[in-house]
């Protein structure tokens, strides 16, 4: 069996992850710009610590209901089915959670 990184196209991937993070913008297929330069310059100064006071942007009070839904997609699929409206935000998909892995 090939390790993730022997698959054709990963490598390349990667490499353009890294010019994308490193120039802090990119640029989508219809010419538009994206710029991340500042949320990767957040996520490099360190993780967020929320202690027992309530977290923002979650309702406080009230119950949460949680749904799990096991497919056999991969979780780009699942990504785009759910953002079509088609079930519960995604959590992991295969490649996340090692071989095979789904959720």
């Amino acid at each position: 069996m090939r390790s993730a990184w022997e698959r054709p196209g990963l490598r390349e991937a990667a490499a353009e992850n890294e010019r994308i993070v490193a120039a802090g913008e990119y640029t989508v297929p219809g010419g538009g710009r994206v710029e991340i330069g500042a949320a990767v310059a957040r996520a490099a100064a360190g993780p967020a610590l929320f202690g027992p006071e309530p977290v923002p942007g979650v309702p406080a009070g009230g119950e949460a209901r949680t749904a799990v839904e096991v497919t056999g997609e991969d979780s780009l699929t699942a990504a785009r089915r759910l953002a079509r409206g088609g079930g519960p935000p995604p959590t992991a998909g295969r490649g996340s959670g090692g071989p095979g892995a789904t959720a």
